[in-house]
């Protein structure tokens, strides 16, 4: 729907509802503010019924917040978007939550999970999730592209303050 008659209006039209949905190699899983709509039952729902069927998951910023609220992050290592750590960690109570980490690779649990901080944290889980899926060529041609210059090591989070979150860091100074 275009409210405002725009000519450069973006348009999102799903090609699939969850009921008509391909069988899926991999999920991925974006975050943003709509975690928190406490409607998502059918959304959950559909994460619970497809994760266990990937080969893999990968999620983006607060979408680790959407994998622990439908059910399978129990048991695993993850990570989210810095800002919205005090309330998306509590989604996954028997979660390990990671803060300093830029991404968490999933471990040997299936499926992989992969979750990231935040949103070019994102990035570079995507684009280290490319190297690893096709090759380290074509995950740097694709950062060259996009003219990004990558954290390649998972561990470092330069918006994580000495373990803390970003938010944390905030509110302590």
């Amino acid at each position: 729907m275009n409210l405002f008659d725009s000519t450069v209006y973006p348009v999102l039209s799903p090609m699939h509802t969850f009921d008509t949905a391909p069988d899926l190699d991999v999920l991925i899983l974006a975050g943003g503010t709509g975690w928190r709509n406490p409607t998502l039952d059918a959304t959950l729902d559909h994460i619970a019924e497809t994760a266990p069927n990937v080969k893999q998951v990968l999620t983006i910023c607060t979408g680790s917040a959407l994998v622990a609220r439908a059910g399978i992050m129990e048991g695993r290592k993850a990570n989210t978007n810095n800002i919205s750590w005090p309330n998306a960690v509590k989604t996954g109570s028997n979660t390990t939550w990671i803060p300093h980490a830029r991404w968490v690779e999933g471990d040997s649990s299936l499926p992989p999970i992969w979750t990231s901080s935040g949103v070019i944290a994102g990035l570079d889980l995507m684009l280290h999730w490319v190297s690893q899926a096709y090759s380290e060529k074509n995950a740097t041609y694709v950062a060259n592209i996009l003219e990004h210059q990558r954290i390649t090591d998972p561990s470092f989070d330069p918006f994580a303050r000495n373990g803390t979150t970003f938010s944390q860091a905030v509110i302590q100074s």
